[in-house]
């Protein structure tokens, strides 16, 4: 299944750093100065923000990543469009349709992308602006098709109940609550025991870990009905672990394009230029095989708070809401990279080391959705820089495993910054000012650079 939208090939997206020489300026982001029908524009900057504000109502988690509060009318018209439609499986929580409410998300989600199609048309800027938005809105939708399948998805969805987690405030808020939340437990062990559907070793680990959040929220609370559901969960849980089934490489290569913008369209050649950014980045922090074993300690906490960084990360944009916004869950990780790199005047060790660690896992990855290998077999061939601890390793291997669109997406920015004129840390900085957006939009963005050198940046 393609894309709705233009995507590059991804020998295109990763050379893209190759031919206007190391005097190239950064690339800004502004807003359009002379618009030729400024009316045209100021429509489609209002329909902007409706859709905006659409979407901070549809699910709470996009509300932080717009950094915009749903008002109480939106919230109100969302969660009464999906009442109104008789949907068994919605629920309205704090006045909010939860992100269990796959239908209701996705009826709304797609009334905001006829909203936006509607706007009239637009040059310059704004109609990258618009285009941007389509593609946040297809991203979700297909993000929507994802959480559907649960018990796969549990994780998921365990932890948007804890990252979009507030207190309630009165005795009936608490009983309202404890409704929901049981119900919703309820959902995740009955699809446990659908047949077929037992959850794979790493998912389940996934899983009791973000039920290990969610019970620290709510130990204080007196839930009658959601405790006990937990525990049910839990011990649900117990007959979990399977083998791991891969995604499969088409399903990847299908989400690469949505979320990251780029075609990879031969597997092989993709795995080709992992293995040259894997060589570039080991040579790069080559001296870590010299460290002492108290170094190797420091840079290996440098480096994981790098890699395995769950706080939010955005790149604001002067005249681009949508640039501006905090990067969505697959993006996440590189933009913590980026910005990272960009503050630094050189690749330090531990930076190199976190480069390494992402091409290394997405080659993990990428094996695991084209090859029938095991992660072990993948990590044998792909080692990281040194011995990490069992912890590091295990959190490696399940990016790898549960998220390997995040992990391949991510090596191949890696790749792009490789290429980049004047090594990546100056790919960095001539990134930052771009914001966050699928990797064919920023790397035509930053524009093209000289063919790096045999031997990697030092």
């Amino acid at each position: 299944m393609r894309a709705p939208h233009p995507t590059l090939p991804l020998a295109v997206v990763l050379a893209v750093a190759m031919a206007t020489g190391a005097c190239a300026k950064p690339a800004t982001v502004r807003a359009p100065s002379s618009p030729r029908d400024p009316e045209a524009t100021a429509k489609f900057l209002s329909i902007e923000g409706q859709v905006l504000a659409d979407l901070a109502a549809i699910d709470r988690r996009l509300a932080a990543r717009v950094g915009q509060a749903p008002s109480d009318d939106d919230l109100r018209r969302v969660a009464m469009a999906a009442i109104l439609s008789e949907d068994a499986s919605t629920a309205v929580v704090d006045g909010a349709i939860d992100a269990f409410s796959f239908g209701a998300r996705e009826r709304a989600l797609t009334a905001a992308k006829r909203k936006l199609d509607a706007a009239p048309a637009v040059e310059g800027p704004s109609a990258q602006e618009r285009a941007l938005l389509s593609r946040l809105l297809e991203a979700e939708i297909l993000r929507v098709g994802d959480e559907r399948r649960l018990p796969r998805s549990a994780s998921d969805l365990v932890r948007a109940i804890v990252a979009t987690w507030t207190p309630p405030e009165t005795l009936a808020a608490v009983g309202e609550r404890d409704a929901w939340l049981a119900r919703r437990l309820s959902e995740v062990r009955d699809s446990l025991a659908a047949p077929g559907a037992a959850l794979d070793t790493t998912r389940a680990r996934e899983l009791d870990d973000a039920l290990d959040d969610l019970e620290e929220l709510t130990r204080e609370a007196p839930f009658k009905q959601a405790t006990p559901e937990l525990v049910k969960l839990r011990d649900a849980l117990e007959s979990s672990g399977g083998p791991h089934v891969p995604v499969g490489w088409e399903s990847v290569r299908a989400h690469l394009r949505v979320h990251f913008g780029v075609d990879a369209a031969s597997a092989t050649d993709l795995a080709s230029e992992l293995e040259a950014a894997e060589a570039a980045t080991r040579e790069a922090a080559g001296k870590v095989s010299l460290y002492g074993e108290s170094e190797k300690d420091e840079l290996a906490a440098q480096m994981q708070a790098i890699v395995f960084s769950r706080e939010p990360c955005r790149m604001p944009v002067a005249g681009s809401r949508v640039r501006s916004l905090f990067a969505p869950p697959e993006r996440a990780p590189l933009c913590h990279l980026v910005v990272s790199l960009a503050a630094k005047p050189d690749l330090s060790t531990a930076l190199a080391a976190a480069m390494h660690t992402y091409v290394t896992v997405g080659l993990w990855a990428l094996e695991l959705a084209t090859r029938e290998s095991r992660v072990s077999e993948a990590s044998a061939r792909h080692r990281l820089l040194y011995p990490p601890t069992t912890s590091v390793h295990a959190r490696a291997e399940r990016l790898a495993l549960a998220r390997p669109t995040t992990a391949i997406g991510t090596a191949m920015g890696v790749a792009l910054l490789l290429r980049s004129a004047g090594g990546a840390n100056e790919g960095a900085r001539r990134w930052v000012p771009l914001g966050d957006a699928p990797l064919d939009v920023t790397s035509a963005a930053m524009g093209p650079g000289p063919q790096p050198p045999a031997s990697p940046p030092r």
